[in-house]
């Protein structure tokens, strides 16, 4: 990525933050605001719902009490004691101690009557100096309403006490329709209307006609106005000394509003407590209800402070959740980028190395299909023909795919020089079907579009304008085609095709038909790459017995030819000149010296004679060593059917060293075996194997210039010990990890054009699978190699 690449992605991921910071502090002004509304709305008719019900249980509550203390002044209106006092006042004592006595039964603070000129005549509190006796009510309205013959209540200050009463006052009649003889007034206190159970915060309100506040639970707004009164009813008011001269100011609302039929007023006032305070603006929710049968109202204001407090409450907890949600958004998108930046690092080949790595991770969650991934693995390193591998793959298949009807399928193997399909197995099919698509040219119907495109082509059903080769009558169905393809090395092979068929119980979504699953689809994949290795491994093994024929061939030639005659000749020769030295030398036994001549000649000669048969010794060992290579060789050449026979393994060793030993230079080889079984196999390809691992640790131990080393150690592995050991280690030159990461592949080599062919550890591999076992290669640059084979004891090649 160039310079400015990176500039342009930084600046547009800065634009990308400042719109995201952005649209967070939009969405939270948004929300906030939204949610302070619908809070508000929400606490306030919650809380009007409260207050109404409390409103109309203390309304009830006022109706009943106030509906007995009327029911008192008519009695006592109708009493004929009191009326006969009206009509001839007699005696006050007695009239006076009667209203004491009824007055106290009744609970109530004065109870009097008023004559017709306007004058109280008796009292039940006569006693007292606060005695309503003598005093004129022309000015009250409830006595000015009763002499006139209607009943009614009031609110007042007392003339004479100068305490704020209910009355309640009843006309006295002469009889039915007859005169009005004069008033009976009963006086409560206002206590009466207190209600049981007030919340401290609310404050209760009760007015008169004129909404002038004659009970309040908060004394502060007594003798107040619900709004300013006119100078008219001032007037009235102060007319019939209702409230002893008393201001009357209107309560203090500094704000009134309505909104979704509550009304919202705000308050200005200071706390009593502390009087240096400045006054405080109090919300609240007024609610107003008139009492029955009455000119009275009742008001109740409730307090909005947990209105606010519930709004900071709802506005921060979603404040939280935005800041919580840009949070993650952030984390998430330093991941989103983190991982971007680092998917760029890497080039497309490794990309798609990546996906096939997450792939094969998803399929290896499933236990039970990577069990049956093992158990196929397995069996594809038999040496069973290819056909047979072909068709258990197939059986596999429909295994996993049980829930199918028709359990109908192929496989195809793709001939590269007529470069068609060729159907090699099939489960399910047709003798018609079998027919028509025995051969399928590429790109021709589903199998030859796969195998063109080398992609998987998955087909809904028979409609389907891809699939061109049909026959009459055929049921409909849909179709899994997966190509077979190599792509170890780099290569991007067509081996061949999987067909499956899929009938009408593979749908997924009801009424929808078939739809593709990626993990079954990715099974059949699968299922593919492991024929392929068959398929590849079939190939290489055709590879090495051509290519071990033709080297038996040479062998074989250069044996009879270059070795077998001379080393005869060799040999005879040299016995029959240890026979000749052996005369010579029983000869100067037997001679004897004359007296008087030297004996030094003979002596000399029998030190020439020894000089000679230790020459023939040496010779003797060389040529039993050339015997033993020959001997060797002759191993490998017996074995040009690949007969199985039971082998020692460490005398396989020996036979490939025997091989090697012009190579051995200064190497010195180290052997450690262990007590092997003998093992079922093909010796010329084991020995084959062997000599192909120690002929690279020779080279590589020459190429360091250093005491090679070359250790050879043999023993049994594995839990119940089922597998034989061959470590082979050098301390050559070692390799690079690219070097080891494409050791096996064919035809690969780090040696100088024409010291190899680089089929070496190719072939090692194939000879090693087709036993069943495995090979290992660890190496490092400067620090030598080491080669680990393990073989089954118990193998299928027997």
């Amino acid at each position: 990525m160039t310079t400015t690449d990176k500039s342009r992605k930084h600046l547009i991921n800065c634009i990308y933050d400042i719109r995201l910071i952005s649209g967070v502090l939009t969405a939270a002004i948004v929300l906030s605001i939204v949610t302070a509304s619908w809070t508000k709305d929400w606490k306030i008719r919650q809380i009007n719902n409260d207050a109404a019900k409390h409103l109309e249980s203390y309304n009830s509550y006022l109706h009943d009490k106030l509906s007995a203390y009327m029911v008192f002044s008519k009695i006592l209106a109708h009493c004929p004691y009191i009326i006969g006092y009206l009509r001839h006042p007699g005696s006050q004592d007695s009239i006076n101690e009667y209203l004491l006595d009824y007055n106290e039964s009744i609970g109530a603070s004065m109870t009097y009557i008023i004559g017709k000129d306007d004058t109280a005549t008796a009292s039940s509190n006569y006693k007292s100096p606060e005695s309503a006796v003598g005093h004129n009510y022309q000015f009250r309205d409830y006595f000015q309403k009763a002499i006139k013959g209607t009943s009614t209540e009031d609110i007042a200050i007392g003339t004479v006490s100068k305490k704020l009463g209910y009355f309640r006052s009843y006309p006295v009649s002469d009889g039915v329709g007859g005169e009005i003889l004069g008033v009976v007034v009963i006086k409560y206190d206002v206590n009466i209307l207190t209600p049981q159970n007030t919340d401290d915060k609310d404050i209760l309100l009760i007015t008169d006609d004129h909404e002038v506040v004659f009970y309040s639970t908060d004394k502060r707004y007594l003798y107040h106005t619900i709004r300013k009164l006119s100078e008219d009813t001032l007037q009235h008011l102060k007319n019939h000394n209702a409230y002893s001269g008393q201001p009357l100011p209107p309560l203090p609302f500094i704000k009134e509003s309505e909104k979704n039929g509550f009304k919202i007023v705000t308050m200005l006032h200071s706390d009593d407590s502390n009087y240096s305070s400045k006054p405080v603006e109090t919300e609240y929710l007024m609610l107003g209800a008139q009492h029955n049968d009455s000119l009275w109202n009742v008001y109740l204001l409730v307090e909005l402070t947990d209105v606010v407090y519930e709004q900071r409450k709802n506005v921060l907890l979603v404040l939280l959740v935005v800041l919580i949600l840009y949070i993650v958004g952030v984390f998430m998108n330093y991941r989103a980028m983190s991982r971007q930046r680092l998917q760029e690092s890497y080039d497309d080949l490794l990309r798609q190395k990546a996906l096939l790595l997450e792939e094969k991770a998803k399929a290896d969650k499933h236990i039970e299909e990577q069990e049956t991934m093992n158990v196929v693995l397995r069996h594809s390193l038999s040496s069973e023909p290819l056909e047979t591998h072909l068709q258990r793959n197939l059986d596999v298949i429909f295994e996993r795919f049980a829930k199918f009807n028709n359990q109908r399928g192929c496989i195809f193997i793709y001939d590269d020089k007529e470069r068609t399909l060729k159907m090699a197995v099939s489960r399910g099919c047709s003798a018609r079907l079998l027919a028509h698509c025995a051969t399928v040219s590429l790109g021709t119907c589903l199998c030859g579009l796969a195998a063109q495109t080398k992609e998987v082509v998955f087909s809904i059903n028979c409609g389907d304008e891809r699939h061109t080769t049909a026959c009459n009558g055929m049921d409909d169905h849909g179709h899994f085609c997966v190509p077979i393809v190599s792509t170890d090395y780099q290569t991007d092979r067509l081996l061949g095709v999987i067909n499956v068929y899929l009938d009408e119980t593979y749908g997924l979504n009801v009424g929808e038909g078939l739809v593709n699953n990626e993990q079954d689809e990715n099974f059949i994949k699968n299922i593919a790459g492991i024929i392929a290795g068959v398929i590849l491994r079939k190939e290489e093994l055709q590879h090495i017995e051509h290519s071990a024929a033709e080297g038996l061939t040479t062998l074989s030639a250069g044996i009879a030819h270059e070795i077998n005659n001379p080393l005869a000749f060799v040999k005879s020769s040299v016995g029959s000149i240890g026979k000749y030295i052996a005369k010579i030398e029983q000869f100067m036994k037997d001679y004897q010296v004359p007296q008087g001549m030297d004996s030094e000649p003979k002596n000399s000669m029998f030190d020439v004679l020894t000089m000679i048969n230790t020459k023939i010794e040496s010779s003797n060992k060389g040529i039993a060593r050339i015997i033993e290579v020959v001997n060797g060789l002759r191993s490998f050449s017996r074995l040009n059917k690949m007969e199985v026979e039971d082998k020692d393994i460490n005398k396989c060793i020996d036979e490939a060293l025997a091989m090697l030993s012009n190579e051995v230079g200064g190497a010195k080889v180290i052997k450690e075996y262990a007590e092997l079984p003998l093992l079922a196999c093909e010796p010329r390809a084991v020995n084959q194997c062997f000599y192909h691992i120690l002929q690279n640790a020779f080279h590589a131990v020459a190429a360091a210039e250093n005491d090679g080393v070359i250790r050879i150690m043999t023993s049994k592995t594995g839990i119940a010990s089922e597998l034989m050991q061959i470590v082979i280690e050098d301390n050559g030159t070692g390799m690079s990890e690219e070097a080891v990461r494409r050791a096996f592949v064919p035809f690969y080599t780090t040696k100088e054009v024409g010291l190899g062919k680089g089929l070496g550890l190719s072939i090692v591999d194939g000879i090693v699978k087709r036993h069943g076992g495995s090979v290992q290669l660890k190496s490092k640059q400067g620090s030598g190699t080491t080669v680990t084979i393990h073989l089954p004891i118990a193998n299928e090649l027997k």
